[in-house]
């Protein structure tokens, strides 16, 4: 069943299925009704195939299941294994919801937490659990895209909410058979697929200067399908130093084959906006501009009890980075540049039966970085694209080779799982992952699940090199490790949606940038010896479908870390992590033609950060704890959509990262028209 927090999901119609299993409805994506049931098997992993013993039994099967099979090599979800901690948000609840950037859309999602330093997709570090910002593995359309440069580029995604078929969270390691990273948990961002001639055009405006447009196309002719969008964003900025403008471009081209298919991505982002005091208070003034282009080619398909994919992925990111946006001093010796490339190939091969599912998957990642202050120095400079006299002068790179095995068995209700992974790394050498996982299906709609998962990740170019007037690397970084415990239960019913887990992560070697001294400006990155994080989630959705009410859906989340805090004393990011945070949405049909979708949000952070002062040894302050009251109201009439939201409605005090602080009340209206764009 697919997770859903506050819509209600869609219901395909089957009228027959031979010789297979209710898991292979569930890989496409939604809730599926079937009207004839020759053979029934409970099966609780969604990416199991059954088949028959003899030819013509299983030609008899491939005649009546071949086009649910293509579907679900098309939608193939995140987790190969059902556990508590996968949740999706499907493509109307994202656009009903009125995100505009991925940092939006994740807020929603329970032990999620999206430090932004700049709203509305400018600039945001992505957390999961407790971890650090580095330590989710990104994933589009199933293909790792992690920024090597740094974490808080990984979310400078060329995809928005709009052109989403769905968003899928891993809390907690265990995404092997995809790549290395997942230390904490891994996120997919899926586009839409065209099944007919889609569009939507949108238009938005408001407070401080925002205005937005989005206009996307969808189409399908036969066996080709083709979806794109131009979209873009600007605002004056909320105080000073705070402006952005920002373009997006998106093309996708699917080929259905017959046993298979072929997917070609193209994307583009631009933008450029004020960066106050988003790295240092000590110099507020900041200004930073960002590219990145993204480039995928992806091929699936089956035969038998065989399945297979083979992918690439190339992503280009050039950064600018001004420390000094205006005024720059006598000392200041220019801005910072820095150009990442990362390539990316991936094969991947399964082979099903009754009772039992083997995946083997090689993952090839290239990583290579030309800098003015990022790597080691080179050999021979490089001119900088667009920039006259200036040249790159360090470089990096870094090759890591992966092999994945997973192994999933079928015991009645019972479902297991292991694997392990393997990473050749040309800087690091040799490292391992492995886990397991136990599912047990108590009833047709409740499933129990417990897990444990080792994971680990690499620095990033940031932490190796970067050098500054407050912040050094340190080259002599090892790679995190963490071992992470978990149990959960589920329960769907067509009217209730219920989940609980609970999590224990033993981490070692985390990275994080330290001060040197209590009265020190200068933090170097470290390896903290270890950091032990407990905590959980709860999620409870009622979906009672009345004139008045469609759906509710009540989350908490709490994570805490056990470790001594002293042995991180002057951290800047390990301990800050989200304590508490609940979430209440609803919607709510007012009348035929108007709905309110309100939320109420309660944030609480861990830990304390120090206010800019002229006076070294300032004191300290708690991350202040907040409700966030946001509110859309829609009026629907006939194709058109027209909308006022408010976020933030209280004027509540919000902090996620010290020193910069977030819009208070933001009023925005606007429109939007659609044409099979649900």
């Amino acid at each position: 069943m697919k997770k859903v927090f506050w819509m209600p999901e869609s219901v395909s119609h089957f009228r027959r299925w031979m010789r297979t299993q209710f898991a292979v409805f569930y890989s496409i994506g939604h809730r599926v009704r079937i009207g004839v049931l020759p053979v029934i098997y409970v099966l609780t992993s969604f990416t199991h195939s059954a088949f028959a013993q003899d030819e013509a039994s299983r030609s008899a099967y491939h005649a009546e299941i071949d086009s649910v099979l293509v579907e679900a090599v098309k939608q193939q979800a995140l987790a190969l294994v059902p556990r508590a901690s996968v949740v999706r948000l499907g493509g109307a609840e994202l656009l009903r919801g009125g995100s505009t950037s991925v940092q939006q859309s994740l807020e929603s999602l329970p032990g999620v937490d999206v430090r932004q330093r700049g709203p509305l997709g400018m600039q945001a570090d992505l957390s999961i659990r407790g971890g650090g910002f580095d330590q989710v593995l990104v994933l589009m359309d199933g293909l790792d895209v992690t920024d090597a440069q740094t974490g808080h580029h990984s979310l400078t995604l060329p995809l928005r909410p709009e052109a989403m078929g769905r968003l899928e969270l891993l809390s907690g390691p265990g995404a092997r058979i995809y790549a290395p990273g997942a230390y904490s948990g891994a996120i997919n961002l899926v586009p839409r697929r065209a099944d007919s001639t889609h569009l939507l055009l949108s238009a938005k405006g408001g407070q401080y200067g925002l205005r937005d447009i989005f206009a996307g196309a969808a189409h399908r002719y036969n066996n080709l399908s083709v979806m794109g969008y131009v979209a873009g964003s600007s605002a004056d900025g909320y105080t000073a130093n705070t402006d952005h403008i920002l373009y997006n471009g998106y093309l996708s081209t699917q080929v259905d084959l017959q046993r298979g298919v072929v997917r070609v991505q193209l994307a583009h982002l631009a933008k450029e906006f004020g960066a106050q005091a988003f790295y240092s208070p000590k110099f507020p003034d900041q200004f930073e501009a960002l590219k990145t282009s993204l480039a995928t080619l992806t091929y699936q398909g089956y035969s038998g009890r065989w399945e297979w994919e083979a992918s690439g992925v190339y992503r280009h990111l050039s950064d600018r980075f001004q420390l000094f946006r205006y005024n720059a001093p006598a000392w200041y010796k220019g801005h910072n540049y820095h150009q990442t490339q990362l390539f990316s190939a991936r094969g991947r091969v399964g082979y099903n039966t009754r009772f039992s599912r083997t995946q083997l998957a090689l993952v090839a990642r290239y990583d290579e970085i030309w800098s003015t202050n990022l790597g080691k120095e080179a050999k021979r400079s490089r001119a900088i694209p667009g920039v006259d006299g200036a040249r790159y002068t360090h470089s990096g790179e870094r090759l890591n080779l992966t092999a994945a095995l997973e192994q999933t068995f079928y015991f009645g209700a019972w479902t297991l799982n292991v694997g392990g992974m393997s990473s050749q790394n040309s800087a690091y050498g040799l490292a391992y992952g492995y886990g397991a996982d136990l599912s047990y299906q108590i009833t047709p709609s409740v499933a129990a699940t417990v897990s444990a998962n080792s994971a680990y990740r690499l620095p990033t170019f940031t932490d190796l090199y970067y050098q500054s007037p407050t912040r050094v690397g340190n080259e002599k970084l090892h790679p995190e490790e963490a071992l992470t415990f978990e149990g959960g239960v589920k329960a769907e019913r067509e009217w209730l949606r219920a989940s609980g887990s609970l999590f224990y992560r033993m981490g070692s070697n985390i990275i994080d940038w330290q001060q040197e001294s209590p009265t020190s400006t200068v933090w170097r990155a470290q390896n903290v010896k270890r950091l032990n994080t407990a905590g959980g989630e709860v999620v409870l959705s009622v979906l009672p479908q009345l004139s008045f009410l469609k759906n509710v859906s009540v989350a908490y989340a709490y994570c805490k870390n056990l470790s001594d805090k002293e042995e991180g004393k002057g951290a800047s990011y390990t301990y800050d992590n989200l304590l508490h945070l609940a979430t209440l949405r609803a919607e709510v049909p007012c009348t035929r033609w108007v709905s309110l979708l309100p939320s109420v949000r309660y944030a609480q952070r861990d830990g304390k950060y120090t206010p800019y002062s002229a006076t070294p040894g300032a004191t300290p302050r708690s991350y202040p704890a907040n409700v966030s009251v946001d509110l859309r109201v829609t009026c629907h009439v006939p194709s058109v959509d027209l909308f006022v939201e408010g976020t933030n409605l209280l004027d509540a005090e919000r902090v996620d990262i010290g020193n910069v602080p977030l819009p208070g009340r933001w009023l925005t209206f606007g429109l939007q028209y659609q044409m099979g764009w649900r």
